[in-house]
């Protein structure tokens, strides 16, 4: 079976920058296990792609950053915890997103979009 996933993880420059000090390990997958996403997102031979993943991603990557710059502000005052808490509210940022913009009116797709954290 076919899947389209998307993945945000705790950001590299970050986590060079600030070594040890602070827990910015983890990831967010915003995806899909239809059978036909790949296609609808990526295209084939005979249809245009329509990425809806990833074309919300780049309209809400501001939201996202921001986000998660805000989380490494608390960590960096001492609050405790990690990253993981803002990336999988990133990750329904751009899950709400992408099910707006599915282009797929059936709403199978757009059902079938979720959002696990790592």
């Amino acid at each position: 079976m076919a899947s389209i996933n998307l993945t945000i993880s705790g950001a590299t420059a970050l986590i060079a920058r600030f070594g040890g000090k602070l827990d910015l390990a983890g990831s967010v997958v915003v995806g899909t296990n239809v059978n036909y996403a790949r296609y609808v997102h990526d295209g084939t031979s005979r249809m245009v792609g329509r990425p809806y993943l990833t074309n919300a991603l780049t309209s809400q990557r501001a939201r996202v950053v921001s986000m998660l710059e805000a989380r490494v502000v608390e960590l960096l005052k001492g609050s405790g915890g990690s990253i993981k808490p803002a990336l999988l509210a990133a990750g329904l940022v751009v899950q709400a997103e992408a099910q707006r913009n599915t282009p797929v009116r059936t709403g199978n797709l757009r059902r079938s979009l979720h959002t696990e954290a790592m």
